[in-house]
């Protein structure tokens, strides 16, 4: 985890400073389609995220897998959604 932050912290600096065509994932909040929060690629800007892209096609084992997760991801969000309307 700390690999992939500094990894994305770098690339983020990068985009900040104007270079152009910076591509990471990372959890954001999309259309909401599979997930209200989903790990996907972003195109990284001098204002931060410029544009959420698509992932792209999935397999059929990789659509099965991840139709296999969503309700725990749904339910980790739920949770993670409660516990800031808390604070």
């Amino acid at each position: 985890m700390g690999q992939a932050a500094a990894k994305f912290g770098l690339s983020l600096v990068r985009a900040l400073n104007g270079e152009e065509g910076v591509i990471e994932c990372t959890y954001v909040e999309g259309s909401g389609d599979r997930a209200r929060f989903f790990a996907q690629p972003v195109l990284l800007g001098k204002n931060g995220v410029d544009k959420i892209l698509g992932f792209g096609d999935l397999s059929a084992f990789e659509e099965k897998t991840l139709n296999a997760a969503l309700e725990t991801l749904r339910s980790d969000i739920k949770i993670g959604e409660e516990f800031v309307s808390q604070t």
